[in-house]
């Protein structure tokens, strides 16, 4: 499909298509592309889960494993999970683009256009925020080199590793070819998560979008000043303008509400272990950093991924309060139609579309956890509860 070539989605089609989970890729590429991804995420989480079992009984230790491994996992559950579900997200893309083609006025164009750009906006503030951090997280162990060049010790400084793994091979002697696989690996998984998590920003910032022309066909709805009595006498559904666009109103609405459907079945179980994992994640980043301020490199590395850690589940949560604030948006604008303006047969159908909105949309984690504000704030401190309790077990 060439509609996908527009700006506003040539960072998400980059990004998703180079990890082969790009709904409207060839067969041939996404496997190709699919095989890579799987090689090089498994290729890291496998040294890393033998020096966790390794370090099996020792608390400290297995935590600082367990931190960093949990990115790995989160992007390995979102891999597959995006492999699951190509069939859906190919659907989600299709009805994107009719949408775009069926939007038959300037003003819907110019909303849908600003929705989209919102999107991309959005993509590339969360791609800068984690590549971001990522390339400072990468770039510790260039430390020691650097100081060297600048002030020169007597003996060489302490090489930093970027996580504990286990390779079955003296790591001082091969330490750069482990650290290029470090460099090779750790942008495919950050790169999964932000490819998921933006394209999913995508397709809720057009619905957001479609709630939005929904609001503006609805506030035109009764604005002509006729003669009540003129109204009752027009009886044919023809020439009643008001009936007209309330049926069109129940099929955007329909339509949206399919689309937010069909979004919701594709990341309800992805959300579900990406909120779970972040919690975990966010303790136990939290907890080393405490632990280890008097060593500012451990500190800093694992603050960056603390940091990370929130920004990613707020990100979430965000886009779920958006699709809650605007969906919710439409039953006050049903309420505030001119109601007095309008057919009988009209305001019958009105009360379809306000039944329907009386409930806002939302995006769950596995059908118990919400993503709103709201639920990110108590997750947050749930987590620095979690915090302290590690802290006290010192």
């Amino acid at each position: 499909m060439n509609f996908f070539q527009h700006s506003h989605y040539q960072i998400n089609k980059r990004l998703l298509y180079y990890l082969g989970q790009w709904p409207l890729q060839t067969p041939k590429e996404r496997l190709f592309f699919r095989s890579l991804t799987a090689i090089l995420i498994g290729s890291i989480v496998l040294p890393k889960v033998i020096k966790m079992v390794e370090y099996w009984g020792n608390f400290n230790n297995m935590i600082n494993c367990c931190a960093v491994l949990g990115l790995h996992v989160v992007s390995i559950i979102k891999f597959i999970i995006s492999t699951l579900n190509a069939r859906k997200a190919k659907e989600l893309a299709i009805r994107i683009e009719k949408n775009w083609e069926t939007q038959g006025s300037d003003i819907k164009e110019s909303i849908m256009r600003e929705y989209a750009v919102r999107g991309r906006y959005i993509t590339v503030i969360y791609a800068i925020m984690l590549f971001s951090a990522l390339g400072l997280y990468l770039g510790l162990p260039l430390v020691p080199f650097l100081m060297d060049a600048i002030k020169p010790l007597n003996q060489s400084r302490q090489l930093i590793y970027l996580y504990e793994t286990e390779y079955f091979v003296d790591q001082d002697e091969y330490y750069f070819i482990i650290l290029i696989h470090y460099y090779m690996t750790m942008p495919f998984s950050v790169g999964m998560i932000v490819g998921y998590d933006t394209m999913f920003g995508v397709y809720v910032q057009h619905a957001c979008g479609i709630f939005s022309i929904l609001s503006s066909q609805l506030e035109r709805i009764g604005v002509s000043h006729h003669d009540n009595r003129e109204i009752q006498r027009n009886s044919d559904k023809r020439r009643d303008d008001a009936y007209e666009k309330i049926v069109a109103c129940i099929k955007i609405h329909q339509s949206v509400l399919e689309f937010i459907r069909l979004l919701e079945s594709m990341t309800c179980v992805c959300f579900f272990f990406s909120i779970g994992l972040c919690m975990i994640m966010i303790t136990m980043t939290g907890f080393m950093v405490v632990t280890h301020l008097d060593e500012p490199d451990i500190a800093f590395r694992f603050g960056a991924f603390a940091l990370g850690e929130v920004v990613h589940m707020f990100f979430l949560c965000w886009q779920g309060q958006l699709l809650i604030d605007h969906s919710e948006q439409i039953f006050f604008k049903v309420y505030n139609v001119s109601w007095y303006n309008i057919s009988l047969r009209a305001k019958k159908l009105l009360i379809l579309i306000m039944m329907q909105s009386s409930v806002p949309c939302t995006m769950t984690a596995g059908k118990m956890f919400v993503m709103s504000l709201q639920n990110f704030a108590l997750a947050l401190k749930t987590s620095m509860s979690y915090f302290t309790v590690l802290l006290s077990m010192q």
